[in-house]
């Protein structure tokens, strides 16, 4: 049994287009879908790798921020020192007259 132009298959009642059809949609969902999941497992291994980089400039900024907090308790000492001696110099002065 042959259906002529209607590009049926041979021996099956109906034909067997839609079918073909069926699964021709079928496999060009898979494909996009896993083109989709494909697409999203590269962005996520893009902002992770982007996250690492922000996390590592993060550490680097707080071990700056560190060394920035030494140097001003070091500075602010050392201000003290000297304002501490110029009083005592000052004070010395005044003292002895002149």
């Amino acid at each position: 049994m042959i259906n002529g132009a209607s590009g049926s298959t041979p021996g099956i009642p109906g034909g067997g287009s839609t079918a073909t059809t069926a699964a021709a949609a079928a496999a060009a969902a898979a494909a996009a879908a896993a083109a989709a999941d494909e697409d999203m497992l590269t962005e996520a291994k893009l902002l992770r790798e982007h996250k690492d980089r922000l996390e590592s400039r993060m550490r680097i900024l707080e071990e700056h921020n560190q060394q920035l907090v030494s140097q001003l308790g070091k500075l602010k000492m050392f201000l003290q020192e000297v304002s501490w001696r110029l009083s005592l110099e000052w004070t010395s002065c005044r003292l002895q007259g002149g």
